[in-house]
């Protein structure tokens, strides 16, 4: 369950990141941004 939500939370923030930047693509730099703005454990 946790991988599950985990790779949720990640395309939630790609749709994101793509809407803002008004973006139709999926690319590794979006990928990248994405990743680098979940919190992965306890914080």
């Amino acid at each position: 369950r946790g991988n599950f939500r985990l790779v949720h939370r990640l395309f939630v923030q790609i749709e994101r990141i793509l809407k803002i930047n008004e973006l139709h693509l999926i690319t590794n730099d979006v990928i990248e941004a994405a990743r680098s703005t979940l919190v992965i454990g306890d914080t």
